[in-house]
């Protein structure tokens, strides 16, 4: 709404005569928009919130405070550009004075800069104190005067990359120009244009950062508040070639644009399109370092969230979930945080046309990472019963791995999910996506790589990653809600979200909800759970109040009432519409929320009975992985799901409670089970009888009055020996880490009889 008010604000002050037009998606938080156009146009504007309680905020505030207090007292030097500030820390420098000052004056400082807010939280202040005090008398030592030491030495190595790049291009043009004019071929003489663009490119830019305001430059390493408060930059670089039709003489422009690295990390990854300003630009090539000195290397856990940078010694165990697969070389990756990536393309091919009704979207794969660390958990608690359980972490770290392109690639394990994943072959030299593998073309490299004209490639296959450390709130769930169903999290996730819209009274756009493996303590698998997770670095504080049970029971209720009130209620071939779920949905696909399954998870979690829900039991003990339901049940959907879908068929999900019976025969057959929706008494024969075993007689009842299967010696639970030989379709029980298709475990222990 703030968007639209400011452009039609603008609108009509050349002729006074306008033409607005609004457009939006007919997907994700949009949706309710087409239900409600006048929202659009005619809608309340949300005033920007500030997050008092925000570690990483605070930390550039107090930064900020201090250079205030120094300038104000005539004791730091007159500065426009950023040199000045960034070129050295040697003695009376700018970055000295500040550093000295702050350290030796840290009481005082502190003691004036969290006086001018009414209330803080003691722990962030605790925290803000341990961050800005050195360690004993040491200078220098203090995680302040770190991160202005870090922002100098970045600032220094951006300079050095431009000037370094600046002078191979320079000694190659020489070459570059004799071959164009020789050969007259088109691939010469764009060769050599294309390094002419680079080199005016790369002088523009390490002239902006020589002329760049100081108090810009600290702002993009981070060490000053900029406007967003929320999320880091990731640049793109476009360098635009073309031929003038009019002179015929060659030109070039070079643009930039930016976005949020919660974005960037899929819309700025090589081989992605980027639609600006009329022209469709295929991302190339990503910013290596110098010698490759921002890639390192990390080793995964293939079990859960935990990685470990290899610079700081191998991993034989890891030390959330006890896995010792994360020692395999197969979890170890190269990887890069996406911070600067490029393109150089033509104007004339990439100018977009009418050929193409649809951009061109190219799908990559992200897993997060999500590091649970058990010392950096404040708070936790359980409910007795339903298998239910909160944890508040004051610090997590969270990875995004983009693996690249989806469905391509040998599959790897990282964080209990099994994904393809080719990652992206780059040049070492360059960091130009590689295109054809074993063979080295002078196309893939830029004009100024020395690798350009080698015989042997010079690559490196790495992922690309964005971290985030921030507080977060696990949410423990039973299995039953996580294992063979694929309505079930997202509808949870999305119904927690508007619950969570309807406590605050806004939609919470600092909340972000994700699924991750929890390593379980004396368990051996981990568990599926719910990710509440702040997008503000080190968190705004409000997840430290939202994990009381209270709290979290008002969210549960408030998105019970939110969805039984819904017009879509009344709608039965709805499953889900603009005013409940449908904003929500992970991904923006619709296809995976549902009401029903929304409403049965909440009404299990607020333990209904009867009608109405009960109180909760709570322990801060933790009672392990519990669940009501059998594990065999669990997982007969799991892989009933995977043989049909093996077999050919399609396969929809309705949301519903199913039970397994054993009726004898049915429809002139002796089927092994009957699975039945109770609410529509359909019943389903399921034919897995194994050739020499009987049919299995009910051993009792769970819970819920369904039956349980008897241990049968020598027999998995699909229904045939172990020793048989497996048909083309057979699927194999994997362990329950996560619901990933891990290697299977005895048939005694998966059996949950």
């Amino acid at each position: 709404m703030s968007s639209y008010l400011q452009r039609v604000g603008r609108a009509g002050r050349l002729t006074g005569n306008a033409f607005i037009l609004a457009f939006v998606l007919g997907r994700g938080d949009q949706l309710p928009k087409i239900g409600d156009p006048s929202s659009v146009i005619n809608g309340a504007v949300r005033p920007p919130a500030t997050y008092l309680n925000a570690v990483e905020i605070l930390q550039r505030q107090y930064t900020a405070f201090v250079i205030d207090q120094l300038a104000a007292d005539g004791a730091l030097p007159e500065t426009q550009y950023a040199p000045k500030v960034l070129n050295d820390s040697e003695p009376g420098s700018f970055l000295d004075l500040v550093i000295t000052s702050a350290e030796q004056h840290v009481d005082q400082h502190l003691a004036r800069f969290t006086g001018a807010f009414d209330s803080l939280n003691e722990e962030v202040v605790s925290g803000l104190s341990d961050w800005a005090r050195p360690v004993g008398s040491e200078a220098r030592s203090s995680q302040l005067a770190r991160t202005l030491l870090d922002a100098s030495l970045h600032w220094n190595q951006e300079l050095e990359r431009l000037r370094l790049r600046t002078k191979a291009i320079e000694e190659s043009l020489p070459e570059l120009k004799r071959m164009a004019e020789l050969t007259k071929e088109s691939e010469d003489v764009s060769a050599h244009n294309a390094a002419r663009a680079s080199l005016r490119l790369a002088k523009k830019q390490a002239g902006q950062r020589r002329t760049e305001f100081w108090v810009a430059a600290l702002e993009r390493y981070g060490v000053l508040p900029n406007y967003t408060l929320l999320d880091d930059r990731v640049q793109l670089d476009v360098g635009l070639t073309w031929v003038d039709p009019e002179s015929g003489e060659f030109a070039e422009e070079q643009r930039s644009y930016e976005r949020g690295r919660s974005r960037a990390i899929s819309e700025f990854a090589p081989g992605a399109h980027f639609y600006a300003q009329g022209l469709d630009v295929t991302i190339d090539a990503v910013d290596l370092g110098t010698d490759g000195e921002r890639v390192r290397a990390l080793a995964f856990c293939p079990d859960c969230g935990f990685a470990r940078d290899l610079e700081e010694g191998a991993v034989v165990t890891c030390p959330r979930c006890s896995s010792t697969a994360i020692a395999d070389v197969d979890q170890r990756l190269r990887v890069v945080e996406i911070e600067h990536v490029s393109a150089e393309v033509r104007r004339d091919e990439s100018s977009i046309s009418d050929s193409s009704e649809d951009r061109e979207r190219v799908r990559f794969t992200v897993q997060l990472a999500a590091d649970l660390d058990e010392a950096n958990v404040s708070a936790q608690w359980y409910v007795d019963e339903v298998g239910f359980g909160c944890k508040f972490a004051r610090a997590m770290t969270l990875r995004w791995v983009n693996l690249g392109r989806a469905g391509l690639g040998a599959t790897r394990f990282i964080a209990g999910a099994e994904h393809a994943s080719p990652l992206f072959r780059l040049c070492k030299g360059c960091g130009k996506l590689d295109r054809e593998g074993d063979t080295n073309n002078a196309w893939e490299h830029r004009v100024w790589c020395r690798y350009r004209k080698d015989r042997s490639e010079h690559t490196d296959t790495i992922a690309l990653t964005r971290t985030l450390t921030t507080q977060a709130i696990v949410l423990r769930v039973p299995p039953s809600m996580t294992v063979g169903d694929a309505l079930s999290m997202p509808s949870l996730s999305a119904a927690i979200q508007l619950g969570l819209r309807e406590v605050i009274g806004g939609d919470p756009d600092h909340l972000q909800l994700s699924t991750m493996a929890e390593p379980v303590p004396g368990e051996d698998v981990n568990n599926l759970a719910l990710l509440i997770h702040d997008t503000v670095p080190g968190g705004t504080g409000y997840l430290a109040d939202l994990a009381d049970p209270s709290r979290i029971r008002e969210v549960f209720e408030q998105a019970l009432a939110a969805l039984e009130r819904c017009d879509c209620a009344n709608e039965p071939v709805r499953a889900a519409c603009d005013k409940c779920l449908l904003p929500f949905a992970p991904g923006g696909d619709v296809g995976s929320v549902s009401r029903t399954s929304a409403l049965h998870n909440l009404q299990v979690l607020l333990q209904y009975r009867d009608g109405s829900a009960s109180d909760w039991s709570t322990t801060e003990v933790d009672p392990g992985v519990q669940d009501p339901e059998s594990h065999l049940e669990q997982w007969f959907r799991k892989v009933f799901k995977e043989r049909v879908t093996a077999l050919g068929a399609s396969l929809k999900e309705i949301p519903g409670e199913w039970g397994v019976d054993y009726p004898g025969h049915a429809a002139g057959s002796a089927p092994d089970m009957v699975v039945a929706a109770p609410a529509t008494r359909r019943r389903h024969a399921a034919g897995l009888r194994a050739r020499g075993i009987g049919r299995p007689r009910p051993t009792g009842r769970d819970l819920h009055g369904r039956v349980r299967l008897p241990r049968v010696a020598g027999a998995s639970a699909t229904g045939r020996r172990r020793d048989e030989a497996p048909g083309p379709a057979r699927s194999r029980l994997p362990r329950r880490r996560a619901d990933v298709g891990r290697p299977a475990p005895s048939a005694g222990r998966r059996s949950g009889a």
